[in-house]
């Protein structure tokens, strides 16, 4: 007989099997009822009631029949928040993550969310006040980037506001929003525990902002989305090494994983990653 038994099958694991729980348990539990409006109102994870657009054909679907979104990262966040911590939502959407934060966090902890997409930012809203997590969230309808007081424009799809994008022109339907830096958003913060960073391909922009909130709070951690085929990407990875040079992510089963810069470059493709960094 092997002194080392083989790893149990996927479906055996115990991470894969949280995953699976975690998805049927906000099924079970998911409702949602038109409210007219273009405006839905749905149950997800089973607590949270959170208000979706319905012209939203990507992140609104699934939290309206499944009650849930991107089960590994929920499991990864939920596993590291505790009470009395301070987070950063950097492209909050629709509040989801928003949420998990505040609920994780208790009244003696705080979020402070950004999002600059006025439609999204209202639902946020109401679904924070409607969850009860008013008391210890703010949300700011600035632009996180690498400067303070721009005005830039931001465009996105109501098909797809998930997607929306900070470009460097205007176009026409772009709605004009300032930035801001998290150095200087943040600094009057006591402490920074935990920064979740999903922000559609200007993740560098944020990243330059914010050193010296990292400098402040070399505990923190960083979950921040990265995708290999966006502009700047291998440069962004390269700073990112300089501050955090074990490189990890959450993977799909919602545990932590070392992993190469070569991988990364070079295994999904265009499919996005969630870079999970700590010092």
């Amino acid at each position: 007989m092997p002194d080392i038994l083989p790893p149990p099958p996927v479906s055996q694991r115990p991470s894969l099997r949280m995953r699976a729980d975690l998805e049927q348990r906000a099924r079970a539990a998911c409702q949602s009822t038109y409210l007219g409006d273009h405006t839905s109102l749905c149950r997800v994870l089973g607590k949270y009631l959170c208000y979706v657009d319905t012209r939203d054909r990507h992140l609104a679907p699934h939290l309206m029949m499944n009650g849930f979104w991107e089960p590994w990262i929920t499991m990864a966040i939920a596993q590291r928040l505790q009470p009395g911590m301070v987070c950063v939502d950097v492209g909050a959407n629709l509040g989801y993550f928003t949420m998990l934060m505040a609920d994780l966090v208790g009244p003696t902890g705080g979020v402070i969310a950004f999002e600059p997409n006025p439609r999204l930012r209202e639902l946020c809203s109401s679904s924070i006040s409607s969850s009860g997590f008013r008391d210890r969230t703010c949300i700011s309808g600035l632009a996180a980037s690498d400067v303070d007081g721009a005005i830039v424009p931001l465009t996105f799809d109501f098909s797809s506001p998930m997607n929306g994008t900070i470009v460097a022109s205007a176009k026409p339907g772009a709605t004009q929003v300032r930035t801001v830096r998290l150095d200087s958003a943040c600094a009057n913060l006591p402490r920074v525990d935990f920064i979740k960073i999903d922000v559609e391909g200007a993740e560098e922009l944020v990243w330059r902002g914010m050193q010296g909130l990292l400098d402040k709070n070399p505990h923190a951690i960083v979950v921040m989305e990265w995708n290999a085929k966006r502009q700047g990407a291998e440069r962004l990875l390269g700073q990112i090494e300089a501050r955090f040079p074990r490189l990890a992510h959450i993977g799909f089963d919602g545990e932590v994983e070392a992993i190469t810069r070569e991988r990364l470059l070079i295994e999904r493709g265009a499919e996005d990653y969630m870079l999970f960094l700590k010092g």
